[in-house]
């Protein structure tokens, strides 16, 4: 099941239109839209799922998701005990975490998702993502999934700026000005 972000503004749509992969937005700005949207999607996973009083572990899948993962961690900070893990980190230990927040940035197929939630198995485990692309949803639909949008769309990152034969500007490029995307 997917929850997707409720908030609706014209400051929120601002930032959704950044992060589009058509956008050419990058850098600070990108990040900036990231962060503000993991922020609104945090404050909404709170309310939904009772978080009040948890101990939540963000596990924010590297390099992309680092923004939006920390803005879900920061709405939740203020009110709960919230520790900030990485994907790249392999000795994760969750055991004294009630519930696992797994942020990433794109969720194409959710390949890595499924993975990762193998991995932690016994908690209690809610994904969080900026766009999730509605070709695969069929293959998540036991997970619990929050998103800021539903996709008709999944572009395999590539080294480009452009969309074409279904690649697209890879986030994490977009989001720290690499290759294409110097400015």
């Amino acid at each position: 099941m997917v929850e997707v972000l409720k908030i609706k503004n014209n400051n929120i749509q601002s930032h959704i239109e950044k992060c589009l992969s058509s956008s050419n937005v990058c850098g600070a700005e990108l990040r900036g839209s990231h962060y503000k949207l993991g922020f609104e999607l945090g404050k909404q996973i709170f309310n939904e799922r009772e978080l009040k009083n948890k101990k939540v572990a963000i596990l924010i899948m590297m390099r992309a998701g680092l923004p939006f993962g920390l803005g879900v961690a920061d709405a939740l900070e203020n009110i709960n005990d919230v520790g900030i893990m990485f994907s790249s980190t392999k000795d994760n230990d969750f055991s004294s975490y009630d519930v696992v927040i797994i942020a990433d940035a794109v969720i194409n197929t959710g390949k890595t998702i499924l993975e990762v939630v193998e991995q932690i198995k016994s908690k209690t485990i809610i994904v969080a993502t900026n766009v999730i692309s509605d070709k695969h949803l069929d293959n998540l639909k036991e997970l619990d999934i929050f998103a800021t949008r539903i996709s008709k769309h999944s572009y395999r990152g590539s080294n480009n700026t452009t969309i074409s034969n279904g690649k697209g500007p890879d986030t994490g490029d977009r989001l720290f000005n690499n290759s294409f995307y110097k400015k």
